[in-house]
């Protein structure tokens, strides 16, 4: 890309933090439901960063770093890996950053942010700290995506103490005469938070989590204190319309890190107070439903999918998905299959529709249907998820004394359309 100027690039910032929460912890179950929930058996384990299969044929432990191992497969059977064309219509490299978020490009993503930082002279000094600190964040979420923990954590120590005084906006009157407060990124303390959860203990994650809300409601509580009287402060309104935002953030995040530790009745009751709160969000009531369906509470998903078709956002195809889910959980699996084959085949549901049609014949006995829409799945959308590959390559094994061979073909379409985080386990290679 072309060199930008430093005032250009505070006017891309904003953009870039869009970008930055839709793939980032902001409400992060919320995004497992759409990327993820959709496509999985209605066991509540399935709702955690798909590192597990979304059927019920199998489960995939301990992922293992993307990207390595699928490639090292590619060049073992001497099969080319596809390039990914990147547009060259991306003028700034600020835009550039923020369109290989979007495809999932997240090694590109580690260069394009140590290049900026690093290597930008228009991104140095105090002024532009800040900036340089949502680089920084940037190339966590990456190395969050591809699951390089270690890196992550050597990160975080590398920034140290978070709320130490240079990174406060108060300790640069001079340069920065109108903010007040932290300009670490929030999202930034919530990855460190959930870090924890990989790095150390899920106890310990929820430790930092509850701090950090308690760090919100304490901001809440003085902004409310420092109103003008009662009269409009559109100012105090904006800070405690964000501050409770963030706990909404924390809440969702502390709700994951439950379904994680396998903690479900928690988690219920955890993502049943938010929907208190988010009653509109028919990812959230979906999502509630599954984790009742996994817990055999046939009533609440009931009642929760209910909830969810009834709002103005959900769709078709999302009610068709929630019925065949109910339905296989009732055992109702020819009923499932035909609700899943109803969804739009060039919706954004498509491929967990097919897979989950899949897992619907599997259980009525139909193996050769169910890898027949699997593989169809193959050259309409490309298994750019985990678990129809998972899935396809397990009813490889269960039908042939030789499935190498099959499998093989899979790996040029997964390489060619998937993201760099994709769980290559799926592909069911032995070591």
């Amino acid at each position: 890309g072309s060199k930008v100027t430093s005032a250009n690039m505070a006017a891309d910032i904003a953009e870039l933090l869009k970008t930055v929460d839709s793939v980032g912890t902001e409400q992060s179950f919320i995004d497992l439901i759409v990327e993820g929930g959709q496509a999985a058996w209605p066991n509540p384990t399935e709702l955690t960063e798909v590192p597990k299969s979304d059927g019920p044929i199998g489960v995939i432990e301990n992922p293992i770093k993307t990207g390595s191992k699928v490639l090292q497969l590619a060049i073992s059977r001497e099969i080319e890996r596809p390039v990914k064309m990147i547009s060259s219509s991306v003028a700034s490299p600020k835009a550039s950053l923020a369109f290989l978020m979007e495809t999932g490009s997240w090694s590109e993503v580690i260069q394009k942010t140590s290049e900026l930082v690093c290597k930008d002279s228009t991104l140095q000094g105090v002024s532009n700290a800040p900036i340089r600190l949502h680089l920084i964040f940037c190339r966590m979420v990456a190395l969050w995506k591809i699951r390089s923990y270690i890196e992550l954590e050597s990160e975080l120590r590398e920034l140290g103490d978070l709320d130490d005084a240079k990174y406060q906006y108060d300790t640069y009157p001079e340069t920065f005469p109108n903010k007040q407060g932290s300009m670490v990124p929030f999202s930034l303390r919530v990855i460190a938070a959930e870090l924890l959860e990989r790095r150390e203990s899920g106890l310990a994650a929820l430790d930092m989590l509850f701090e950090l809300k308690n760090k919100c409601s304490n901001e809440i509580q003085r902004a409310e204190k420092n109103r003008k009287g009662d009269s409009a402060d559109l100012e105090a309104d904006a800070s405690i319309a964000l501050w409770r935002r963030r706990i909404l953030t924390i809440e969702y995040s502390i709700g994951n890190c439950l379904v994680r530790m396998k903690d479900f009745p928690t988690a219920f009751t955890c993502f049943q107070q938010l929907h208190e709160r988010d009653p509109k969000n028919p990812h959230l009531a979906s999502g509630i439903g599954r984790i009742a369906l996994g817990l055999g509470d046939i009533s609440n998903a009931e009642k929760y999918f209910d909830i969810a078709a009834n709002c103005e956002s959900c769709s078709g195809d999302d009610k068709l998905m929630m019925d065949g889910l109910l339905g296989l959980a009732q055992g109702k699996y020819a009923e499932s299959a035909k609700k899943f084959e109803s969804i739009d085949s060039n919706s954004f549901n498509a491929l967990n529709a097919m897979n989950n049609q899949a897992v619907s014949l599997v259980y009525s006995g139909h193996l050769l249907e169910a890898t027949k829409i699997l593989e169809e799945a193959t050259e309409k959308l490309a298994l750019t998820q985990a678990s129809p590959a998972f899935n396809l390559n397990t009813l490889y094994d269960l039908q042939s004394s030789n499935p190498s061979r099959t499998k093989l073909k899979l790996i040029p379409k997964i390489l060619e359309k998937a993201p760099e985080d994709y769980v290559v386990d799926a592909l069911k290679f032995e070591s």
